[in-house]
């Protein structure tokens, strides 16, 4: 393995034998420096990569997870990521790195820990709605991305005890679907057929009036508007809408069964049934507009084989799908159960 490390590390003396293990790591000593040698799935086709620990940081190729919103009084943990010329990550901490964040949350310089193996940690919690900025720097030097702008907006929301907290939960799942209905009619993918408009418009229609029947049912117990983000989403694709629609569908049929028995007035769950099943109207023509002739509107991804009925989810599932879209920090945890 030796003659295919570069002419630069021949001289290396072996501390410990090469692992032949996937991701185990091999110190070997060059010249005074440590150096580890990462194998993964070592074999003697020779695909080991090395990772020089001694090598110099890269602050323009070392990186953060920098949340882009964040509600208010939500703690934010920031983890820096040391990297080399190459973007290999370091394993050994001894940079100077400093973080400062201003703007809404006027915070100055923060405190940060070197974790010593590359990675340095810091963490804030914003009080204040608005734009923040990040700077991060290694070495006097920014990192990719840096400065970072953050939006700040009012959280977390709480959903409430109860019917009320239920109703809630449909709503912010009714803004979430219309919202991203919105985005669609607004601006069609190519190539999108006059049937596809009529079928995604009036859906589009059908969410805005749950939205608006929700919101005008709780009255003064009704959450604020929620944030979204469907950056994930490439609108421009008509496989990409077609695939996020079914799956807001999907999510929303699954949520209303799995939260029905949640509620306590039988109007609601009058109503809450009425709902779901246009919820699964719009699933079933949505998966046959993108797969048809096949039975992807009642497969056994949506209908139990065993039951024959639809498939359920309790919040905590549901939510955790939808946080991806969801930017507005939610407190769900009053919810029944």
């Amino acid at each position: 393995m030796l003659d295919r490390l570069d002419a630069g590390l021949r001289e290396l003396d072996f501390l410990a034998r090469v692992a032949r293990a996937s991701s185990r790591r091999t110190f070997l000593k060059w010249s005074g420096v440590t150096v580890a040698v990462v194998t993964a799935g070592c074999s003697d086709n020779g695909s080991d990569v090395t990772t020089p620990t001694g090598a110099p940081v890269s602050p323009g190729n070392s990186t953060a997870n920098v949340p882009a919103s964040v509600g208010t009084g939500v703690p934010v943990e920031v983890t820096v990521q040391a990297k080399d010329a190459n973007g290999v990550d370091l394993l050994t901490g001894g940079d100077t790195v400093t973080a400062t964040l201003t703007g809404a949350d006027n915070l100055g310089a923060l405190r940060v820990a070197d974790r010593a193996n590359g990675k340095y940690v810091f963490d804030f919690t914003p009080a204040t709605e608005g734009t923040d900025t990040l700077d991060i720097t290694i070495n006097g030097a920014p990192i990719s991305g840096s400065p970072f702008t953050i939006t700040v907006v009012a959280g977390p929301v709480n959903f409430g005890t109860g019917d009320v907290g239920v109703l809630n939960y449909a709503y912010a799942l009714e803004q979430l679907e219309a919202a991203f209905y919105t985005t669609v009619v607004g601006a069609f993918y190519a190539g999108v057929t006059a049937d596809e408009q009529q079928v995604l418009t009036e859906i589009r229609d059908h969410e805005v009036i749950h939205r608006d029947f929700l919101k005008t049912a709780l009255g003064a117990d009704a959450i604020p508007d929620l944030q979204f983000d469907f950056t994930s989403v490439d609108f421009t694709n008509r496989s990409h809408v077609l695939d996020a629609a079914i799956q807001f569908e999907n999510l929303g049929v699954s949520a209303y069964n799995g939260a029905g028995f949640l509620l306590e007035n039988p109007d609601f769950l009058t109503t809450a049934g009425k709902i779901v099943s246009v919820e699964a109207r719009h699933a079933a023509v949505l998966a046959l507009l993108q797969n048809p002739n096949s039975d992807a509107f009642a497969n056994d991804f949506t209908v139990d084989p065993e039951t024959g009925l639809d498939q359920y989810a309790i919040p905590s599932q549901v939510l955790g799908q939808a946080d991806t879209f969801i930017v507005t920090a939610i407190d769900a945890s009053q919810l029944p159960t």
